[in-house]
């Protein structure tokens, strides 16, 4: 009878055991959607990222003329970005972006999405408001 006790014990521990230590593995993929940080403002869309396996977003309000001033710093993965405005009007658009920095012209103004879009990615983004002509201090 003892011997019986003991083999359901060991079952029932096993039991248990056995998912947590799958809950665990599974966890530790390395597969985080986002894990950095993000900046989204009237000014400014930047990113920092250890991983990043979705897209991220962000909108700015941009005039014609304007321009934003982009960053890119991909350590690993691959990082595809689009900007566009309201009315789907495409001003920038890459895939598989590597490290560069480029400026990119406001032509119409409106509200424009930022959509950036990572698998296994690591690394940095920034796009920056440059001031008009107008607004620039001397």
């Amino acid at each position: 009878m003892k011997k019986i006790c003991t083999t359901i014990t060991f079952k029932n521990i096993l039991f248990i055991l056995l998912p947590v230590l799958i809950f665990i593995i599974s966890g530790c993929s390395g597969n985080a959607a986002f894990s950095g940080s993000k900046t989204i403002n009237d000014s400014q869309f930047l990113l920092d990222f250890e991983a990043m396996n979705t897209t991220v977003s962000g909108k700015m309000n941009l005039s014609k003329g304007e321009s934003v001033e982009t960053v890119i710093d991909i350590n690993k993965g691959e990082v595809d970005i689009t900007v566009k405005n309201e009315k789907n009007r495409v001003a920038y658009i890459g895939d598989n972006i590597g490290c560069s920095n480029f400026t990119i012209k406001i032509e119409e103004s409106g509200t424009y999405s930022f959509f950036v879009t990572g698998v296994k990615a690591q690394g940095s983004i920034y796009f920056i408001k440059t001031l008009s002509g107008t607004e620039k201090e001397h």
